[in-house]
């Protein structure tokens, strides 16, 4: 080889070398600006029982002659995932206080103020709050083979991430158990005003009863026979009623203990020690293919361009 071509490819070599070590710096630096994210992970378990009580009362509706106007409450994982994903629901996530490690001291601060959303007005800065919170920091993944729901947090701070979800949890809790109550003692309400209902036309009957025989001067006549058979039946018959809705009441007390803890929970979350992203040599590997494929590209046009304007 002569000297001349020697050169040549030499100051190619160096070239392409200081090109190679450039990029990777680039892709290497570029990789690190990225924060780390943590993802905290709670699991929760499909409640083994719904809160359906329409057939019992379609049984006293029959009895009764009454349609009932309740339908079915069920506990399911539709239902924490729209409660969990509610405006509500967030905005007092959103304005709890939480105290946490950051970068080694103590800090308390709101979801808002550490996500350091601004805006306008405090409309403006809840929508962006509630739309950054779904779409990057909140993933809910209702796994139907396994019977569980995942509730994923990411933030920059893995202790606060685990906080942020074992606060949802709690909050959860509550909100479905106050829905129960409410649904309960609606119900329950409904079946105690129809037993004192009964037992006030029992006691008119009662009294009627107690009328008839004290006029009837001859009770063994016919039609003083008929009009007490016809009292003693609708006696009878109010007697049956409230035995009926007086059993049902127990029935509904004694199904409501197990409702009483709406959420299960398989594993709270925990501060992770890992970040779950971004995957930094999956990252760094990405970058770079492209950055030599853009530099490819980059050196063939202009060695295109060199040799037509040889040509000219």
């Amino acid at each position: 080889m002569t000297e001349p071509k020697r050169k040549y490819w030499w100051r190619k070599g160096v070239f392409f070398a200081v090109n190679f070590f450039a990029i990777l710096l680039i892709a290497l630096s570029t990789v690190f600006l990225f924060r780390p994210q943590y993802t905290a992970k709670a699991l929760l378990l499909r409640h083994p029982t719904s809160l359906g009580f329409q057939d019992q009362f379609n049984t006293i509706a029959q009895v009764i002659g009454l349609k009932s106007k309740f339908g079915n409450f069920i506990i399911s994982f539709e239902l924490y995932q729209n409660i969990l994903g509610s405006r509500a629901f967030q905005q007092k996530l959103f304005h709890k206080p939480f105290t946490f490690n950051d970068h080694g001291k103590k800090r308390t601060a709101t979801l808002l103020q550490y996500l350091n959303i601004t805006g306008r007005n405090e409309k403006e800065i809840f929508e962006k709050a509630y739309k950054k919170f779904n779409d990057d920091i909140l993933y809910l993944h209702n796994d139907e083979l396994d019977g569980a729901l995942s509730v994923e947090i990411t933030l920059p701070n893995a202790e606060l991430a685990a906080k942020v979800a074992n606060t949802m949890i709690g909050q959860l809790k509550k909100q479905v158990l106050a829905m129960i109550v409410s649904e309960r003692d609606e119900k329950l309400r409904f079946i105690r005003q129809k037993i004192a209902g009964v037992k006030a036309k029992m006691d008119s009957l009662d009294s009627r009863l107690e009328h008839f025989l004290a006029l009837a001067k001859d009770p063994t006549l016919p039609a003083n026979q008929v009009r007490r058979m016809r009292i003693e039946r609708e006696i009878t018959v109010q007697t049956a009623v409230l035995t009926e809705l007086k059993k049902q009441e127990e029935m509904f007390l004694l199904q409501q203990l197990p409702i009483l803890k709406p959420v299960w929970v398989l594993d709270s979350a925990v501060a992770p020690y890992q970040s779950s992203r971004p995957k930094r040599i999956l990252l760094f590997i990405s970058l770079a293919t492209i950055f030599f494929f853009l530099e490819f590209l980059f050196f063939n046009l202009k060695a295109s361009l060199s040799g037509d304007s040889r040509n000219k």
